[in-house]
């Protein structure tokens, strides 16, 4: 069949055929013409002298003059005119159509990715909704797979193997590495307890994810390290560590990981991770369906302490807590769920702030299991801690230099919100302020707590 593109049909001039691109150029003869041109050729030549002076296969010779193949390129039709003597302006009115190849593939292309755009989209549209994959406080990753399967069993990848083992598949899998075709071996839950530690996870990945085709996060902080291995363990992955640092940092003598890199960043983090692109994958579809998903957890506050461990903190001094972000999606999706718990008063432009201690203190803090944030409730909420060491000049200036005022302690120690961090000692019972102006005291408490280097107070 010859596509609908063509230069124009009928009749074409010789003058007109002679400024085409010949081997880009196909001729669609009348079959007739095409058969009694080949006939003659091939009577007139043997077979094999004549393809090498045609230019084409000998085999093709018979596909021609039998009709089976109706386009010719117009360099083939002018030599083969050229062997029989007959002249190009004869054959004008034998010519049905003229096409580029060239364009004709492009157009096959064109359609051919628009078949396969249009597949793949029918195919995403069978992807579950998370209503669909939640009941019985569990998700059905198995449900979702096999529908997104569909999406990445074709091309370079192909499944050779899915084995259901318990509450796990065992996929098995072909694709291209490092320009080779290699196996590969992976392991997804059949299906995941909505439990505390699913959605803590869930909330510290969503801070703090791990770049590529692992599922992993990534962490400075030992104790997350260690609930990031956990974790990764109980959903049948097997966890690997790797450290990135900065070229020009010295290595910290007490880390231990499977890997080192590094690279031209600020510091150092280690990232635990398990290469499972597929995994990742469905973590990815819990956060592009993230509102439908907080809606449906009864317990969502977890999800925010995971993330609060990621990429919130806790600002003493002004006696509020925040969640870092600048997605402006999921901004708009945190402020909604956090609203409705009473966590949130107002975006400052990088944070999601919020001031209401009862709440936080009972929805998020018995979630949190960073150490150093778990410290900063402590001294927010009981009054009891480690000090940071910011605090603790402060608290070593004023028993060296008492009855200093705000002002004197602030030019002194030359620091930005010293009063703020001067009424949050006094909050501790650290300091007693007397007098106006107010002049500052170490308490006994306060004496205790530098005899400690700050630490239990």
């Amino acid at each position: 069949m010859c596509p609908a593109r063509v230069f124009k049909l009928v009749l074409l001039r010789v003058s007109e055929i002679r400024k085409m691109d010949k081997k880009d150029t196909r001729v669609v003869l009348k079959p007739e013409f095409q058969r009694e041109l080949f006939t003659k050729l091939l009577k007139t030549y043997a077979r094999m002298k004549l393809a090498k002076l045609i230019g084409i296969s000998s085999a093709m010779l018979y596909h021609y003059k039998n009709l089976r193949v109706r386009n010719i390129s117009l360099a083939t039709l002018e030599r083969g005119a050229m062997l029989l003597e007959i002249e190009m302006n004869k054959i004008e009115g034998y010519i049905l159509n003229t096409y580029s190849f060239k364009e004709s593939v492009q157009d096959i292309m064109k359609e051919g990715s628009a078949k396969r755009h249009q597949l793949l989209k029918d195919f995403r549209n069978e992807i579950p909704k998370i209503s669909e994959i939640a009941s019985n406080g569990q998700l059905d990753v198995e449900k979702w797979f096999l529908a997104y399967k569909k999406l990445i069993d074709f091309g370079a990848r192909q499944f050779t193997k899915i084995r259901e083992k318990g509450n796990r598949l065992l996929l098995e899998y072909t694709n291209f590495a490092n320009g080779k075709q290699k196996a590969f071996k992976t392991v997804l839950p059949r299906k995941i307890e909505v439990d505390r530690d699913f959605l803590y996870f869930f909330g510290l990945w969503l801070g703090d994810k791990a770049g590529g085709g692992r599922i992993g996060v990534v962490n400075k902080e030992p104790k997350i390290n260690f609930e990031t291995s956990k974790l990764l363990q109980k959903y049948r992955q097997t966890p690997f560590f790797e450290l990135y640092v900065d070229r020009n940092v010295e290595i910290p003598k007490t880390i231990k990981v499977d890997k080192i890199t590094k690279k031209g960043l600020t510091g150092w983090a280690i990232s635990v991770y398990s290469v499972n692109s597929i995994f990742k994958r469905f973590f990815e579809y819990l956060e592009a369906n993230l509102d439908e998903f907080l809606n449906l957890m009864p317990n969502k506050a977890v999800v925010f302490a995971g993330l609060f461990d990621a990429e919130g903190n806790i600002l003493l001094e002004d006696k509020c807590f925040r969640w870092a972000c600048k997605d402006k999606v999921k901004i708009e999706i945190y402020k909604k769920h956090l609203f409705e718990m009473g966590l949130y008063r107002r975006f400052d432009g990088g944070n999601l702030v919020g001031y209401d201690l009862n709440k936080f203190r009972s929805l998020v803090f018995p979630h949190l299991r960073h150490p150093k944030k778990i410290n900063a409730c402590n001294l927010l909420f009981f009054k009891q801690g480690n000090l940071e060491d910011r605090f603790m000049r402060i608290l070593e200036f004023i028993q060296a230099r008492p009855g200093q005022t705000n002002r004197e302690v602030a030019k002194a120690l030359k620091r930005a919100k010293r009063s703020s961090q001067l009424k949050f000692l006094e909050y501790l019972d650290l300091i007693k302020m007397t007098d106006y102006p107010k002049r500052m005291f170490i308490t006994e408490k306060g004496l205790a707590s530098l005899s400690q280097g700050g630490k239990d107070i």
